[in-house]
Order: structure tokens, then C-alpha cells, then sequence
């Protein structure tokens, strides 16, 4: 089984999948599905997300972002994706962290060849 790849900050206990859960207030979203990256980061005053998992034969992803006064609650909406999709993404920056983008293009590029 392929270990998950998180970056998720205020993640201090339980499994990674629990504090996704947790953080977009959607328990038993990720029920039968397999994580393979996970980030959240929160710069001053604002939360960024990414989620990338397989259910079912097919590949998902759920994009969130918040202000200050806000959470992740509410924002969970996978939409269907590719590996190649996700590739295609580099130099997009998802979030302040950089090793977020490199980790996800080295994942991708492993995927896709």
C-alpha cells in the first residue's frame, strides 16, 4: 500500500485521514478511498487545501481555501481528476509552501511516466 504524502498543518493527533475529515467538517468523506496527498497550510489570516485520492478505479481531487474568519467546513466537492491533469499544474503554487508543488509533481510524474 502507498504511504500518503501530507503536509497538514494543525494536525497533531489521529490519522491523516481524520484530520482531513475533521477540517472540512465531512465525516466518512474519505470512507473506502485511498489518500495518496494531503496539504493544508495557514499563512496569516487564510487556510489552503489539497486533497488527491482513489476510490472506485477513478482519481479525485478537493480544492479549499479560507479567509480568517472561516474554515474548510462546507468545501468538500471532489471532482474527478488525472495524474496527468495534476502534472500538467506545474509552477501553479497551492499555497505558501513550496514542497507542496514539488511533492505532488514528483507524485504525478511517477504516476504518469
Amino acid at each position: 500500500m502507498t504511504e500518503p504524502i501530507v503536509f497538514w498543518e494543525l494536525w497533531d493527533a489521529g490519522t491523516p485521514i481524520a484530520a482531513i475529515e475533521d477540517a472540512f467538517e465531512s465525516p466518512g468523506a474519505l470512507d473506502g478511498a485511498l489518500l495518496r496527498f494531503a496539504a493544508y497550510s495557514t499563512p496569516a489570516y487564510e487556510g489552503y487545501a489539497l486533497v488527491v485520492f482513489e476510490r472506485d478505479g477513478l482519481l479525485w481531487e478537493v480544492n479549499g481555501s479560507h479567509c480568517s474568519c472561516m474554515g474548510l467546513e462546507g468545501q468538500w466537492q471532489p471532482e474527478e481528476t488525472s495524474w496527468g491533469a495534476l502534472k500538467t499544474r506545474d509552477g501553479i503554487s497551492y499555497g505558501e509552501d513550496p514542497q507542496w508543488d514539488a511533492a505532488l509533481l514528483k507524485l504525478a510524474t511517477a504516476e504518469v511516466g
